[in-house]
């Protein structure tokens, strides 16, 4: 299969939604940045999604709205999982499940893991999955709850939405 292929492994009604994910997740990195909520570790910068999701929590409010409140209880009852390497083969771990850490970090961490399961092809595979309707559902809902993230920080939002020339 060549690169001018690829696109056969995503089912063509999805290729918009990715694409969106794929944009806002990165663009929301980018804000969270630019607002403050960084690393720095050995010169390499990386967005501080636990110190945003920290200093928000409290004011985090998953039953604000019926698709916020869809999207919450979506991934706390079909938590993602990680893709793990288990004897060499590659396998999955066990759900991320909501424990005893604050609401937004573990759904910020949660949607971290898709984007992670997608972008390194644990997602949308050749071969088939067992719940393939699932993987446009996570995305969507993760959209939601980014979107849901972006009124906590006016900086957050700011850099969100502004293009700088």
């Amino acid at each position: 299969m060549s690169v001018s292929h690829i696109e056969s492994l995503v089912p063509k009604e999805h290729h918009a939604l990715l694409f969106q994910f794929f944009l806002v997740f990165s663009r929301f990195e980018y804000a969270l940045k630019r607002a403050g909520f960084a690393n720095n570790s050995g010169g390499k910068v990386s967005a501080n999604w636990d110190a945003f999701a920290s200093k928000y929590n409290a004011a985090f409010e998953p039953g604000k709205s019926t698709e916020l409140q869809q999207a919450y209880t979506y991934f706390k009852e079909h938590p993602p999982r990680k893709q793990i390497l288990k004897a060499s083969v590659l396998d999955w771990s066990e759900p991320n499940a909501l424990g005893h850490e604050p609401v937004l970090i573990w759904l910020l961490g949660s949607i971290r893991i898709v984007r992670n399961n997608l972008f390194h092809g644990g997602k949308f595979p050749i071969a088939p999955i067992e719940e393939p309707a699932r993987n446009p559902l996570l995305l969507h809902h993760a959209l939601t709850v980014i979107d849901a993230c972006l009124p906590l920080d006016a900086k957050v939002n700011e850099y969100f939405i502004t293009v700088e020339g």
